[in-house]
């Protein structure tokens, strides 16, 4: 029995569980056997599959619990993994130590993933700073020299001047929003205020529209000031002026329509656009760091930007999630839906 670990981290379950002298395996959501170490292997096969039944509690978080023997299998210690499998060890006669076992286990497999976690924003870091931040320098530097000791057209060099401007603009934005998930991750919620949903979208609005610019870009508030409130911390009203910035970046002539419904303890802030869609197999990956879905013009950093908005909702106690403006058709735009608990 060759099987892949499924929770991600089959170095550290090689090494807990290689040597172990009971059975061990891994099972998955549907209760199948994904991972053996030998003496599981053998159980496995010496009971005909017979294994215990799980008492998975559903939330996706590591819980250990002892489930009694019934009569066909043994007593067991069964470790819920984020994956959505269940680490399992029999304790079978003779066999000791199995709940240490799994005890050390679970504080291993948290290690690795604060471990994990910190590599990953290191790449995060790495790519900024490899990648975007000379991306954008180069630009600039380019139109710099295009503007030196050429007798250019007055215009031609506006232009020029212009959109330097806005690559220093993007670049500034994108170490703000950097230094912005970095303190959201470390620093404990700040004091909540009131704040009123129309007022907040309406400063969103006026602030994507004068950085856009030359740009047209037409925004359809139907939200009106004065009567939807929430309960945030101040620097959440930057999560609007995200999304509708995204909606801009992904159209030729954005056009977005902002409105609200009453999700039972929650306002739904919803945000429609006529950008080119995202697909299904892409949502679920749309606010991870650095993600980019548009890969022909390799427009970046609204990855990180999208990120920043799913932490700053997070905080919140709300949540944040994309659906096709058109149910079925994701060519025909993205509706983004920020969920905020009322107050």
């Amino acid at each position: 029995m060759n099987m892949p670990a499924s929770d991600g981290s089959g170095d550290l379950w090689t090494r807990a569980f290689a040597e172990a002298k009971f059975p061990v395996f891994v099972l998955s959501s549907v209760h199948q056997v994904v991972r053996a170490n030998r003496e599981g292997e053998a159980w496995v096969s010496r009971n005909g599959g017979l294994l215990p039944q799980t008492e998975r509690k559903g939330d996706g978080s590591q819980k250990l619990y002892e489930v009694p023997p019934d009569g066909k299998t043994p007593a067991a210690v069964m470790l819920d993994l984020s994956d959505g499998s269940t680490l399992v060890c029999l304790a079978t006669e003779g066999s000791c130590g199995v709940k240490d076992y799994v005890r050390l286990y679970q504080v291993a497999a948290a290690q690795e993933e604060v471990i994990r976690s910190r590599d990953d924003r290191l790449e995060v870091y790495h790519e900024l700073f490899t990648h975007d931040a000379p991306n954008y320098l180069t630009a600039i530097y380019g139109y710099l020299q295009m503007m030196q000791g050429q007798d250019l057209p007055r215009e031609k060099i506006q232009k020029y001047v212009d959109t330097s401007i806005r690559q220093v603009e993007t670049l500034n934005h994108l170490i703000d929003n950097t230094r912005n998930i970095r303190q959201m991750e470390t620093a404990p919620r700040s004091m909540v205020i009131p704040m009123d949903l129309g007022t907040a979208i309406g400063k969103a609005i006026t602030a994507v529209q004068t950085s856009a610019k030359a740009k047209p870009v037409e925004i359809r508030n139907d939200v009106p000031m004065g009567v939807h409130k929430v309960m945030v911390e101040e620097q959440f009203t930057e999560t609007f002026r995200i999304i509708l910035n995204n909606g801009v970046a992904y159209s030729e002539r954005p056009v977005i329509s902002i409105s609200v419904q009453d999700g039972g303890q929650y306002w739904n802030v919803r945000f429609m656009d006529n950008g080119r869609g995202i697909p299904d197999d892409k949502k679920e990956f749309l606010f991870l760091r650095f993600h980019c879905l548009n890969k022909e013009k390799k427009i970046r950093g609204s990855g990180i930007s999208l990120s920043l908005a799913k932490i700053l909702t997070d905080r919140q106690g709300g949540r944040i999630w994309v659906e096709d403006a058109v149910p079925g058709d994701h060519t025909k735009g993205s509706v983004f839906v920020v969920a905020l608990p009322k107050a």
